[in-house]
């Protein structure tokens, strides 16, 4: 049975326009999300994924500009929509969870009251009484005290915190959900528990979610598709299980080679050498081989292409060691 494409985002080009210099913080991105998945979003600080995840829902702010690309979502690309427009879809066809829970919320309103805005605003319900039944079943879905919802954010716990901004990115019944980093800030704990909700609320409401981490252990815990970003593009893409089997590029190895295991012999955990290149002026060629072990000349001026590893699959790598048209001699 054919997969239902929820999100598909093409060549998208995000700059940020700054004094010192064009910074290409996402240089290029093809992403595509199906209905029901959770796709991990993974690499390093500074790599663009939160960029993406702000571009997808249209908040880029100045100095930051979309410069090209799609953003096709349920098959409308929401780069031709204007302001009113987007704002009527965002939230309700697309919403976020931010990093951050505490700076996600207004102080000095109450965190039912929040909810109850953002529900009157899309014309979601017509009376407070009618929001407040609907934050009585949401606080219900993220498993938060109803009385809570008489609280002012600096009364709660930072678990309670996320789990009302989770609330609040559930309340219009979005197709897709993007979470960037939600368990930053909580303990070990909290953070089982906060990703086993929103999990478990993903199979149970049918929803996409799009999760922005560099934790690699909650992806292989959580996620059914990863996508590994570097330095503003897309180096690999595979399902969880085949990716943490076998890497294919440098970039993903590295990553899973800093990864401590329980299972099998002791062995030294490695770092990747160097530093993640400046994007205001990324190197030529591909951008991860000033640290690569596997450089060769051609890495050094030409970028490789983002493309299956072989005919039919979905598994793709930007990488000249797996290009037939270069190791042929091509």
């Amino acid at each position: 049975m054919s997969k239902e494409t929820v999100l598909l985002v093409e060549d998208l080009h995000t700059y940020y326009f700054t004094l010192g210099g064009v910074v290409r913080a996402v240089d290029g991105v093809d992403l595509e999300v199906y209905r029901g998945e959770l796709v991990a979003l993974v690499g390093e600080s500074g790599c663009g994924k939160t960029t993406l995840g702000y571009s997808i829902m249209r908040l880029i702010m100045p100095p930051g500009r979309i410069v090209k690309g799609k953003i096709i979502l349920d098959g409308i690309n929401i780069l031709e929509l204007d302001d009113e427009e987007m704002r009527d879809i965002r939230w309700r066809k697309v919403s976020m969870i931010f990093q951050g829970a505490m700076n996600s919320l207004n102080p000095v309103m109450k965190v039912g009251d929040q909810i109850i805005e953002a529900l009157l605003y899309h014309n979601a319900i017509s009376s407070v009484e009618e929001g407040r039944s609907i934050v009585k079943k949401l606080f219900e879905l993220v498993n938060l005290d109803f009385e809570r919802m008489n609280s002012y954010p600096h009364e709660l716990s930072g678990g309670m915190k996320q789990r009302v901004v989770i609330a609040m990115a559930l309340a219009l019944n979005p197709d897709i959900v993007i979470a960037d980093e939600p368990t930053t800030a909580l303990d070990v704990t909290t953070q089982a528990k906060i990703m086993k909700m929103i999990n478990d609320i993903r199979r149970k409401m049918g929803i996409s979610i799009i999760l922005i981490t560099h934790d690699l252990p909650l992806v292989a815990e959580v996620a059914d598709r990863v996508y590994i970003m570097y330095a503003g593009k897309i180096v690999e893409a595979a399902d969880v299980y085949s990716m943490f089997k076998e890497p294919k590029h440098p970039y993903s190895q590295g990553l899973l080679s800093a990864i401590p295991s329980i299972k099998g012999p002791k062995r030294r955990l490695e770092g990747m050498p160097g530093e993640p290149p400046d994007l205001r002026k990324p190197p030529q060629g591909c951008r991860f081989h000033p640290r690569c072990a596997y450089v060769m000349d051609i890495c050094r001026t030409k970028e490789p292409v983002l493309k299956p590893l072989a005919s039919g699959t979905k598994r793709i790598v930007s990488c000249w060691l797996y290009d037939d048209s270069y190791s042929k001699g091509g």
